[in-house]
């Protein structure tokens, strides 16, 4: 085992040892079929030799999607860990825009005659304020803050 993970070039030992077993599986069919003159247990035995050969394919394919499927896998995480990065440093980047069109709302409600805008504004101030006081210490809070 520790040679054919030596020569393995980064293969699994479970796929060498695979090789090693179809190699071994091939001589023995080939002396097998060799020994055998009757062609319908000919027939048979290389029936029997094709059920064994189909199942051990399909594990192969089985790993090979595994693979694949795990492959995939890594390449959605680290797209998911890219894109969640750029919507916070876009965030970040946005963050002082924000803040400026929230200061321009509520000045604009402020500045209307009617109590109504005005007691919006304050509302709105307030709760401004109290997400300004919460937020990480770390930074601003993520995009959709106010």
């Amino acid at each position: 085992a520790a040679e054919l993970a030596a020569d393995g070039g980064g293969a699994a030992t479970g796929d060498h040892l695979s090789a090693v077993l179809l190699a071994d599986f091939a001589v023995a069919v080939q002396e097998t079929l060799a020994a055998i003159t009757d062609p319908g247990e000919r027939c048979a035995r290389l029936q029997e030799f094709l059920q064994t050969l189909t199942r051990v394919r399909r594990q192969d394919c089985a790993a090979e999607r595994l693979v694949i499927e795990r492959e995939r896998r890594e390449r959605e995480r680290a797209q998911e860990q890219a894109d969640a990065e750029a919507r916070q440093a876009m965030a970040q980047a946005l963050e002082p825009l924000t803040r400026q069109f929230q200061r321009e709302k509520l000045t604009d409600l402020f500045n209307r005659p009617d109590l109504a805008s005005q007691m919006e504004a304050c509302r709105e101030a307030k709760e401004w304020l109290g997400a300004l006081k919460t937020e990480p210490a770390g930074g601003p809070k993520q995009a959709g803050s106010r």
